[in-house]
This record gives C-alpha cells, structure tokens and sequence, in this order.
C-alpha cells in the first residue's frame, strides 16, 4: 500500500530538480541521434525540433504526475526507481502520441519513442544511483578495526533483517559487527545477504561459533529477524534458545529489541485470518479477466471525461485531484480505494481548520451525484485491489463485529446491499446483505446487479423489504449455527 500526504499537505505543482529536467531536455535529440546520427543534418530538421520540444515538454508534464522530484536522491528507494521507470514510460509514450496527433510521426523514425523510454530511464536511474552512493552516510561502509564492541550473527534472510544490519552499519559506526547470517534453507548455504555470507543453519551454530573462536573473534549475540511467535518450523525456537545457551551466546528477537511487538496489531485477528474463497473459483478466474477487460475500455472511453472533471477540480477545489482512503479489501488486506477529490481539503495552508459547510463545492456535489468522481476506481480494479461488483470495502472503524464472511469476496464498486437499499439501510442490514451475495455469487447474480444499478442510478436508492428480510434471517440462522458449534 502506497504512502500518501494528507490533502492539506498537497500542492499542485511539485519541484523538478536540475538534473532532471537536463535529462528531460537531452533524452529526445540523443534518441534521434543515436537512430541516425546524422538526422539533424537532413531538410526536416524543423519537425525534429518540434519532436524535441513536445518530448521535452510532454517529459516535464509527466514528471509533474508522478512527483519525481520529490524524492531525496541520496536516500533513494526502490520505491523511488519504479516510479522513475513509470515516468519513463508515460513520458514516450504521451511525446509519441502528441507528435503522432500533430503529424503522424511522418518525420520521426518509429523506434525513437522505444530509444527514448530506455534513455530516461537509465539516465534517471543511474542517476540517483550516482547521488545515493556520492553521498552515502559515513557509517554506511563496513569499518574494520579493533574497535569492535560486539560480534553479531543475524537469523533468517528476509527484509527485517537487511533492515536490521543496515541500521547497525549506519549508527554504530562500524563499532558492532554483523558478522554473517544463519539461515535453514540450504540453497541459500554460501550465498551473500547485504554483504554477508549465508554461513549455514541453526544445527550448526555452534560449530560456526567455534570456528569464529579460533579466529579470535567471540561471537556475542544472535539476532532473530522473525517474531517469537512465527517460527518456520515447529520446535525451532527452543533448539536455537538452546544452542545460543550452550555456545554462551546472547538471543534476542528482533521485534522485541526495536520494541515492536504491538505494532502489527492493526486489525481484529479474525479479519486477518479470514478463509480463502473455495466454491466458484473457475467463475472468479473469468470475472477477473472480464473486469481489466472491461476496466480498460472504460478507462480509455472516460479519459475525456476525466481530464475535463480534472481540470474544473483543479481551479474549484485545487490540490491534489485525487482522494485517496484507506479500506479493508479482501481477506483483511488494506488498500487505498481512489476518487476525484470533491471537498476542498480539512485545513488550510496555516494548519486552520476550515468550515465542514464550505468543503463541499457545487462542482463535488454535481461528480456525486453523477458518479464521475468514482472513475479512478477503474485503476484499484486493474490493480486487483477491487471487481466492479461485490461489497463495498469500508473504513476499517466501519467493519461489522464478524466481518470475516464478506471479506473473503473481493470489494466493488456496486453490490447487493448498493442496489436494495444503499444509503436508506444500516450497518447490519448492508452485512446481511453482503454475506448474502458471497453465499450465492454467480454469473447471473452480476448481472442482475449490474442491470438493478443502472435503474438505482436513474431513480435513485431504495429498499427491497423482502430481500432484507431475508439475507437478515440467512444472517442469524449462521450466527446461531455458529455459536452452537463453537
């Protein structure tokens, strides 16, 4: 899930930085030249600066999209290097189709786009690669010495663990050594993690102590990169507890030693652990394929009407023109869900708090009502994070006390409980209803929702008394079962 800035925090228009905008200007000459070198010397030289402008101009504008100058290079991220190459792409690609609207790229070889991408994106990536190592934190390489306050080894090669021994290069100085790293699988046996060979499995810590011993050096501790309680095997934990004793070394966990133990808890265990979908899953294959086939036509069919909302909303309401908000998706997964953005944001650039009367502008009012501000949502369904119909995700303050049941169907843009009542029934009648729609998920059952919202959209909510009454009932004959059982 991607990190985002609340709306006041947001302006419009982000910095470029020099060098970026020097690689922006460069990229569309080189990739002509590097085409042709002698392109600029013929009698279209003329369409080929026009080419260069529209590259240079189109490459800025897309910078402006994806923020890239709001990253700090010399921290750069990975993060940070897909959002370059997302740049990249976008920018050929809208340079390509400008020049080909404006002369149908007559002047301009076919493969310079494709030679432009592969240039920006080097370009920017070594780029930051450059600025990163250029200015690498002092503690950042590996000191040596005699300094050396402790002698470390690590447990498990994942991610808490490169985080871990980079965070120890980075503060101590070189003066607390990670030594190597202890891992069970034997295909990573003698590979290296973070410049760290991969020494062997808990079975042999002791030896591997030993052997460092006749070194002269004494390993001090073992850090374990997995919470107490995950262990990959079973047993695992009290044999390396008991290893570590005998061989004098101190253990510790890693989440425990950055007092991090609590951190995960951000939703009821019976959310997280929700079942996975067993029944219909040849049908959910199909559904999946029909909603990005059906995603990205619409995608490309609303684009005009997008841009245009995009525009008004950026002299009614100003920055950002999207919305972003944090749902629970599927099997308890959090996602951000996104929209045009219809209320000016909670507080101005003073950090004042400003009206709940005046946030709403009759432009938000009017992409409600009409559904355009729910557009962007096309890109949570290519995603993955949503299918256009199945229960609606919600806040995670708004999940019903068992929420298990509904969320084992992806979330949608319109549902059973949207079309049989929607903003006129409560949290428990829109649950019933959800858990309903999961027991009976079908084919036909899309349909006659898809065909039910466009009527809802024409005439507005209403509720279906039977329907509710029903899935109600469904609802506590379960809850029942399921106390019985339990």
């Amino acid at each position: 899930m991607k990190f985002e800035p609340p709306s006041s925090r947001v302006s419009l228009f982000h910095k470029v930085q020099l060098f970026d905008l020097v690689v922006a200007a460069i990229c569309p000459p080189a990739s002509l030249i590097l085409r042709d070198p002698g392109i600029f010397f013929g009698e279209k030289w003329a369409s080929l600066a026009l080419y260069c402008c529209v590259g240079f101009l189109a490459t800025v504008a897309i910078f402006q999209v994806f923020g890239i100058g709001r990253g700090l290079k010399k921290f750069a991220s990975s993060d940070d290097a897909v959002d370059v190459w997302k740049a990249a792409v976008g920018s050929a690609a809208l340079s390509a189709a400008i020049f080909f609207t404006l002369t149908r790229l007559d002047d301009v070889p076919r493969s310079a786009p494709l030679i432009h991408l592969v240039l920006l994106g080097t370009a920017l990536s070594l780029g930051r690669a450059w600025f990163f190592l250029r200015d690498e934190p002092p503690g950042m390489a590996a000191a040596g010495g005699d300094g050396s306050k402790a002698h470390i080894l690590v447990y498990g090669a994942n991610r808490l663990s490169w985080f871990y021994i980079r965070m120890v290069d980075t503060l101590t100085h070189g003066q607390d050594k990670v030594l190597g790293i202890i891992d069970d699988n034997p295909k990573l046996r003698g590979r290296v993690f973070c410049g760290r060979p991969v020494l062997g499995g808990v079975s042999e810590l002791r030896a591997i102590a030993q052997e460092y011993d006749t070194h002269g050096i004494k390993i001090d501790h073992l850090v374990v990169g997995y919470h107490r309680d995950h262990a990959p095997a079973s047993g695992l934990w009290d044999a390396l507890m008991a290893m570590c004793e005998a061989s004098q070394i101190a253990c510790a966990f890693l989440p425990e030693r950055l007092s991090m133990d609590n951190c995960a808890i951000a939703r009821p265990r019976a959310v997280i652990e929700a079942p996975p979908v067993g029944a219909r899953s040849c049908y959910r294959y199909i559904k999946r394929g029909a909603d990005c086939l059906v995603a990205f036509s619409m995608g490309v069919i609303l684009l005009p009407v997008f841009v245009i909302a995009a525009m008004a909303l950026a002299i009614d309401v100003g920055a950002p023109i999207i919305f972003w908000q944090s749902r629970i998706g599927q099997h308890g997964r959090p996602f951000h869900i996104y929209k045009l953005r219809t209320l000016r944001a909670p507080f101005n650039r003073r950090g004042e708090a400003r009206p709940e009367a005046r946030r709403l502008s009759h432009l938000g009012a009017f992409l409600r009502r009409s559904g355009i501000d729910e557009i962007p949502q096309l890109w949570n369904i290519l995603r993955g994070d949503m299918t256009f119909i199945g229960p609606r995700p919600l806040l995670p303050v708004d999940q019903p006390r068992n929420a298990m049941r509904r969320l084992e169907a992806p979330p949608g843009i319109t549902g059973w409980a949207q079309v049989h009542g929607g903003k006129l029934i409560g949290a428990e009648e829109k649950a019933a209803l959800d858990e309903w729609y999961v027991d009976n998920a079908s084919f036909w059952l899309d349909l006659r929702i898809s065909l039910l919202t466009v009527v809802i959209i024409c005439l507005g909510d209403r509720r279906n008394e039977q329907v509710l009454q029903k899935a109600l009932g469904d609802s506590r004959a379960r809850a029942l079962s399921f106390s019985e059982h339990g």
